[in-house]
């Protein structure tokens, strides 16, 4: 069937291939996710002079989080006059706008939002293949294993509605990309991944109706033993595990030197912080440093409480710390509301979100690069999804929770 070009067209296959791509280059392709959001503002821009933008109460919304969650952090700036690299992150939200107006108009299809997280995952597994066989204690691509793993158990969670007993081709290439997901999550070494992957999978499964539950329990139980079948090969699971109980009991007896101590320590300092300024924080640049003495006397100085909530509420006061959650719980509050739209989408998408605040909980998230590009890019796209004017039926049966 031959394809019209005009106008409404190819914006509409420009938003495809740019989901598509953003899904497919994260992590593989190092600051992928950068460049496709700077080609989603462009596009959403002269988009604006065609009038192929569309804008509804889900945009509005939105655009009223971001400001809310911009406002604390613009204060702390102009106050503290600390480094510009804050106003990064608030910034990059910011201009995420434009692009969900453009995909209102012209929603991007679940099949390539999908397939390109999938994709993305395959080829992840692929760079990362010679660290993997050499057997590196954490394999990572990009400056640190936490944020990569982060960003893996995302899009993991983002692939799960692949797993569509109806269609089989999809379903394997689905899985295999999952598969490889949660290996590259047990490689890495992040603690706090292995809390978020399980937890996410569990919601998601726990939602399914009755037979496909009991297809998919089977796949995640045959799954937990390939891995740790497959964990034999680079053991890195059963250090991460050895060094868990010996910070444990370390902590029983009075000693803090474990990353686990030096979390907990960070935490309680941060938490005393905020609580010096409670309503606005202590900011940056004023509070005291986040300092972990070791037993040997040895001192390290932290730039963040390695703890979202309690590095927002430490620094930008409790109206930093809400405008960080209403930020992260609105848009799977505006996405449920619409969940019978698509309800394997929406339980992936509530996975997600909560995979993202479970590691919010030992980590700053939305101040790393890949992670927060994956929150606020997949925000815009569900968001879209979910409350665009389309007239095409998003699931032919909604009451399996599966999309055509």
């Amino acid at each position: 069937m031959a394809i019209n070009f005009g106008t409404s067209k190819t914006f509409h296959w420009l938003v495809q291939i740019l989901v598509f791509a953003f899904g497919a280059s994260l992590l593989s392709v190092y600051e992928s996710h950068n460049y496709i959001a700077a080609v989603m503002l462009i596009v959403a821009v002269v988009a604006m002079f065609f009038g192929q933008l569309s804008w509804n109460k889900s945009a509005l919304i939105f655009s009223l989080l971001v400001a809310i969650y911009c406002l604390p952090i613009l204060f702390l700036y102009l106050n503290d006059m600390a480094n510009i690299k804050f106003l990064e992150k608030p910034l990059g939200a910011l201009l995420m706008i434009p692009p969900l107006a453009l995909f209102l108009k012209h929603p991007p299809e679940k099949k390539y939002f999908e397939t390109g997280i999938a994709v993305g995952l395959i080829l992840v597994f692929f760079v990362a293949l010679p660290q993997i066989v050499s057997g590196n204690y954490r394999v990572f691509l990009g400056s640190n294993p936490i944020p990569f793993a982060m960003t893996v158990t995302g899009m993991v969670m983002l692939c799960l509605p692949m797993l569509n007993k109806r269609n089989v081709p999809k379903t394997i290439f689905g899985g295999i990309a999952i598969l490889l997901g949660l290996f590259l999550i047990v490689v890495s070494g992040t603690r706090a991944a292995y809390v978020a992957a399980p937890i996410g999978l569990f919601i998601y499964i726990a939602l399914l109706p009755g037979k496909k539950k009991r297809y998919l329990f089977s796949g995640v139980a045959l799954t937990a033993v390939a891995l740790i079948i497959a964990v034999n090969v680079n053991p890195t699971l059963q250090k991460r595990a050895d060094s868990t109980i010996s910070a444990i009991s370390e902590i029983r007896n009075g000693c803090m030197d474990s990353s686990i101590g030096t979390r907990l320590k960070l935490w309680n300092d941060g938490f005393n912080n905020g609580l010096k300024k409670p309503w606005l924080g202590t900011g940056y640049n004023d509070r005291q440093d986040l300092e972990v003495i070791k037993s040997d006397g040895e001192q390290k100085t932290y730039d963040n409480a390695h703890n979202e909530y309690v590095d927002a509420f430490s620094a930008r006061g409790i109206l930093g710390l809400t405008s960080t959650l209403l930020l992260l719980i609105g848009p799977i509050v505006l996405i449920w509301k619409k969940r019978s739209r698509d309800p394997g989408l929406a339980h992936a998408a509530l996975a997600f979100y909560v995979s993202i605040y479970v590691n919010a909980c030992f980590n700053l998230y939305l101040w790393r690069s890949a992670p927060w590009k994956l929150f606020i890019i997949a925000t815009v796209v569900l968001l879209a999804i979910f409350y665009s004017r389309a007239d095409t039926k998003l699931n032919k049966n909604p009451e399996t929770g599966t999309s055509a």
